[in-house]
């Protein structure tokens, strides 16, 4: 997916290539791996627009994190009638990563054609990932709490970054993407070593890496041996 210069999602270029081939249009907001927000009127009203010409898919796994989540979310739009599929999960801010499920909101008539498929069907779901998530949903709290962690972690790891003058995203959720100015694969390898596993590359941006925000003793630990990793490759270069 093309992104502008803010690392959000391009909207104008991604609505220029919708044409009469285009079966469906699938974005992430926030952005993974940048965790960027698109500007809410905007992107609204892309939706808006392009849903007339095909069915819009947005991801918003990671909106939650967000605390205007309930105003920008994007279900408003598919229950105006739009064209328009939300797509959530339990397994980020609801921190059921080990039991898989989400759920989507879709269009009446869509989900009518869901339903005689038996898409959705909770028999096909499980008793304990039901009861999970149904647990999870209750949990007000635990949301509001993780959000508020999240948010202050967050801004330690930006201090963190302009300190160390790395350029970095404007992220808005529970993740950090930002250039380090070494291979991802270096720097992989080397907070590995370290005990801290950052995950994979995403190209084509080789020199930019995507960190999650832990525990505040996990952070901590790890802005310190960030310092020092980078010392130790710049060292070499």
């Amino acid at each position: 997916m093309p992104l502008n210069e803010k690392y959000e999602n391009d909207l104008p270029t991604l609505a220029a290539k919708v044409n009469d081939k285009t079966r469906a249009l699938y974005l992430i907001n926030p952005h993974n791996p940048t965790g960027t927000v698109s500007e809410d009127n905007a992107f609204k009203k892309f939706l808006r627009d392009v849903s007339q010409r095909a069915p819009v898919i947005v991801d918003e796994a990671y909106l939650e994190y967000t605390p205007d989540f309930e105003t920008r979310s994007a279900a408003s739009l598919t229950r105006d009638g739009a064209n328009v599929l939300v797509f959530r999960t339990f397994d980020k801010i609801h921190g059921l990563a080990g039991l898989p499920i989400g759920y989507t909101l879709v269009p009446r008539e869509l989900a009518a054609t869901l339903r005689k498929q038996g898409i959705g069907d909770a028999e096909s779901l499980g008793r304990l990932n039901i009861a999970a998530a149904s647990a999870a949903l209750a949990d007000t709290s635990h949301v509001r709490r993780t959000r508020s962690i999240t948010v202050a972690e967050r801004a330690k790891w930006i201090y963190t970054l302009d300190e160390l003058e790395l350029p970095h995203t404007n992220s808005q959720t529970n993740f950090i993407f930002f250039n380090s100015g070494h291979p991802q694969s270096e720097l992989a390898a080397a907070m590995r070593a370290r005990g801290i596993d950052i995950g994979r590359s995403f190209p084509p941006y080789s020199n930019w890496a995507r960190i999650t925000i832990g525990k505040v003793d996990e952070n901590s630990f790890a802005q310190q041996q960030l310092r020092q990793v980078l010392n130790e490759l710049s060292s070499r270069s």
